[in-house]
């Protein structure tokens, strides 16, 4: 599993996750769903209620998803077979069948996995997890421009999406384009005066351009909002 089960299991909160690595480590961290998606329609008398109740499942599963290659006392086994069973009832349930190809990697059927986010994008275009996780898969690969125009395409359709704007920003900077990558971390700022991955970003391409004075300033301020970040206290 190596590479890409370190790009599946992150710990996170962040429904849409999917954050890529600088261009050194060639690797994007993968991040589990949340379960906030309506159940599919019914397709028989008792289907309401089936819907219902593999929901409530899914929200009590959640928090062990996001365990899963972090805590070895997690059952992901367990957990892949009841999240099969609740796609089963809610086929057109984005974050079941997303987190369910997260499982599907950890076991080690990445191939697996990877045509199943393949078929979820196809599907469901408005299912983000899935798209971004492809271009994280794609830069992952080498293909750092695939992944960038599929960041680009997220961002537009979804003006709020952090994570999509983050991961472009980072790549953006692998390339040298600074002020591009800065802008897009400023528009973060604006909304999340705390996304520390922001004030990472924006203090490694401060120090690229030899603006110290500025970079000094953002490290400070992101240092206020995460006194303990290893990263932006070796930054600054």
């Amino acid at each position: 599993m190596g590479t890409m089960r370190s790009m599946f299991f992150v710990s996170c909160a962040l429904c849409w996750v999917a954050c890529a690595a600088p261009a050194a480590q060639r690797s994007v961290p993968i991040v589990p769903a949340t379960p906030a998606v309506p159940a599919a329609a019914p397709h028989a008398p008792v289907a309401a209620d089936e819907g219902r109740l593999a929901q409530e499942k899914f929200t009590a599963f959640s928090k062990e998803i996001e365990r899963v290659g972090q805590d070895e006392s997690v059952d992901a086994g367990h957990l892949q077979r009841e999240l099969q069973a609740i796609v089963e009832v809610q086929p057109t349930s984005c974050a079941a069948r997303f987190n369910l190809t997260v499982l599907m990697e950890h076991a080690g059927d990445a191939n697996a996995a990877r045509l199943s986010l393949e078929r979820l994008q196809a599907e469901d275009e408005g299912c983000v997890p899935a798209r971004e996780n492809l271009a994280a898969l794609a830069y992952a690969a080498g293909d750092t421009a695939g992944a960038m125009q599929t960041y680009e395409k997220i961002v537009a359709q979804y003006p709020k999406n952090v994570t999509s704007r983050l991961a472009l920003a980072r790549l953006l900077v692998g390339q040298s384009k600074y002020e591009e990558a800065m802008k897009l971390c400023r528009q973060v700022l604006q909304r999340e005066a705390d996304a520390i991955e922001a004030f990472r970003i924006l203090g490694r391409a401060y120090l690229a351009l030899g603006q110290l004075p500025m970079a000094d300033l953002v490290l400070s301020r992101g240092l206020r909002a995460a006194k303990q970040d290893a990263e932006l206290l070796e930054l600054s």
